[in-house]
């Protein structure tokens, strides 16, 4: 169920052992993933200025 509600992660396994670990490295790539399109953004943007 989690694996098809969040893109990018094939599989997660033992939710029941590491759940709370799974959940911070899931938001901290989900920060990264913002940041960088973020800056993606912002640089094009600059493009076109």
């Amino acid at each position: 169920v989690i694996s098809e509600v969040i893109p990018g992660i094939s599989r997660i396994e033992e939710l029941n052992d590491s759940e709370k670990l799974v959940s911070r490295k899931v938001k901290r790539r989900y920060f990264v993933d913002n940041l960088n399109s973020f800056i993606i953004i912002v640089s094009k943007i600059h493009v076109i200025q």
